[in-house]
């Protein structure tokens, strides 16, 4: 009951010309849904009685003659309250005709340790890491060729096609390209989306800010886009992009990545937690390239070796500590963020 009163204020407020530009966003949504009708015809049932009785009257007496007098707002509501109605009818049966003529769309996701090689019906080629998502359409029959990476890492070898560009979406980045081969990594737990390109040339776009502010940047062979998931920011590095691709193998690489990021990826791949037992670990930086015959342990002894660390594992959880005689870790210096 209160929600059928809340409805016909609704309609009234919109009737009136008295409603928010939120209230009618809901109004054209309830009425695209059907839930507006009943009300919208006891509005119309209201407008032509009021017509009828109250604002038609007769001014002159004179037999044959008979002038009436309009209420122009109830005859105004009644015709809009028809014409949207009528609208609403449209939309319905429009939606329903084109069920069948509907974009698909397939989603392909891969497990710990696996990796798949999917063939677009343009095509191009997406190698996926493990622990990733794909969706991606059947067909691309629009003015472009998009895919979404809804989480985890791909590689993306594209065909080139001059008129239908094509388009990575990444939560809030867009990567462009005509046709060219490229990396994409962006797992949820880790802040930053990293962007490699292999062969060709590359636009990304962060759409984190107002269209006037997008940051963008033009990457060619050998360069990565890093951008931060916060703020959208953008930082190019140059990379030896055959690294990168060494998960293609069932490897790890780190490009002076921080603690925080590897002890996540690590994670993940190996099912062990990592703990920091100071406070200053995750901000320590890593460069290193390890293959698929590689173990935890390998890669806990070349992160402790190189950041004069040490490690404890107990229960499936290592604990990364500072040793005796700390050094200084080193951190690569990076560019400004665009």
């Amino acid at each position: 009951m209160e929600e059928n009163i809340l409805l016909d204020q609704l309609v009234e407020r919109y009737i009136d010309n008295q409603a928010s530009e939120k209230e009618l966003e809901v109004f054209f949504f309830l009425l695209e849904q059907g839930k507006l009708d009943d009300i919208l015809m006891k509005y119309m049932d209201k407008s032509q009685q009021t017509y009828i009785t109250n604002n038609i009257s007769l001014a002159s007496q004179k037999p044959g003659k008979v002038k009436f007098i309009y209420n122009t707002r109830a005859v105004a509501a009644a015709a809009v309250v028809l014409v949207f109605l009528l609208a609403g009818i449209f939309l319905y049966n429009t939606r329903v005709l084109n069920q069948d003529t509907a974009v698909k769309y397939a989603q392909i996701s891969t497990h710990n340790g696996e990796l798949k090689s999917i063939e677009l019906s343009d095509g191009s080629i997406v190698f996926l890491n493990s622990n990733s998502t794909l969706k991606y359409t059947d067909n691309f029959n629009g003015d472009k060729r998009m895919v979404e990476l809804l989480e985890g890492e791909a590689y993306f070898d594209i065909k080139h096609d001059a008129a239908k560009p094509f388009v990575v979406k990444t939560g809030k980045i867009l990567t462009n390209v005509l046709g060219t081969s490229f990396n994409i990594r962006s797992f949820k737990y880790i802040n930053e989306v990293k962007i490699t390109v292999t062969k060709g040339k590359v636009g990304v776009q962060s759409n984190y800010t107002e269209p006037a502010h997008i940051r963008q940047v033009i990457l060619i062979p050998d360069e990565q886009a890093d951008i931060n998931r916060n703020t959208g920011s953008i930082i190019k590095n140059k990379v030896k992009s055959a690294d990168i691709l060494n998960w293609r193998e069932g490897g790890l690489y780190f490009d002076n990545e921080n603690f925080r990021d590897v002890s996540a990826i690590l994670e993940t791949k190996f099912g062990y937690a990592i703990k920091f037992a100071n406070d200053d670990i995750p901000n320590y930086r890593f460069t290193a390239g390890f293959k698929s015959t590689e173990n935890l342990i390998d890669i806990l002894n070349a992160l402790c070796l190189a950041n004069n660390l040490k490690y404890k594992i107990a229960n499936k959880t290592v604990l990364l500590k500072i040793a005796k005689n700390k050094l200084k870790p080193m951190i690569k210096k990076q560019t400004n963020p665009i």
